[in-house]
């Protein structure tokens, strides 16, 4: 999960010049980087999003991502997800991710969590606790499964102090899908993440970017956002329906850290 790293630890010609508070990090005379800039529009901005996201008790969200893997050749390969979020607070959840690979759904009602595999047509149930917090944390903990875009459920948390986050500043204004999106960046050890945030009384992330600066190949994740605030669920949306001849399976507890 994106926050528990984070906190927890085109050509140019088309676009201009990069504005000033844009450009790269300032060096001293003697060539070694300057002290990083935390700056508090930066902070307030990121504590602003996440208030506003813990206020939201219905919501859709779609998002699409594209995500940099390594392969043994030494190649980056770039993988896409589409993602769609239905969440009724604080209990209940559907998520559907595509991949064109192994296309699978995510159903929580409050009292089970289920796992199904639409491509092989098989899927397992457990016994989930009373959040949808709480689920987040068993399902990482004791079955080593990370819901997609679950720092949607931790940004406002005490999973994300903001305390941990070493740089921060604001970039500028940026246009995404027909709406104007305020860009921020910051860092905290070895990753660098861009943050665009909706502007406006309903402060959402319009976009995430991450960059793994520990890794010399740099790979980089990007997801964008598109929000339904208080939409109509029924109550079947988020109960699971083994579809004809599923099969059922067993979902083992990951391993301990200790026996790896």
């Amino acid at each position: 999960m994106l926050v528990r790293k984070m906190l927890g630890l085109g050509a140019l010609a088309l676009i201009g010049a990069l504005p000033a508070h844009a450009d790269q990090a300032k060096t001293t005379a003697s060539g070694v980087a300057a002290a990083p800039v935390r700056e508090g529009r930066a902070i307030e901005a990121l504590q602003r999003m996440s208030r506003n996201l813990r206020t939201l008790d219905r919501f859709e969200v779609t998002s699409h991502s594209d995500i940099d893997r390594l392969d043994g050749a030494g190649q980056l390969l770039k993988f896409s997800n589409d993602v769609v979020y239905k969440v009724d607070m604080p209990n209940r959840l559907r998520a559907t991710i595509t991949n064109g690979r192994a296309d699978r759904d995510m159903f929580y009602d409050g009292q089970q969590f289920t796992l199904y595999g639409k491509k092989l047509n098989y899927y397992a149930t457990v016994k989930a606790p009373a959040s949808i917090g709480e689920l987040l944390d068993q399902l990482d903990t004791r079955y080593g499964i990370e819901l997609p875009l679950a720092d949607l459920f931790l940004w406002g948390t005490d999973d994300a102090p903001a305390d941990r986050i070493q740089a921060a500043r604001y970039v500028g204004a940026s246009a995404l899908g027909g709406k104007v999106c305020d860009q921020y960046a910051y860092r905290q050890g070895e990753i660098d993440w861009q943050l665009w945030i909706a502007r406006g009384d309903r402060p959402l992330p319009c976009k995430l970017a991450i960059v793994d600066a520990g890794d010399p190949a740099r790979p980089q994740s990007v997801m964008t956002y598109d929000w339904k605030l208080n939409p109509r669920f029924s109550a079947s949306t988020f109960k699971f329906t083994a579809p004809k001849n599923a099969h059922p399976i067993v979902l083992n507890a990951a391993p301990a850290a200790d026996a790896q």
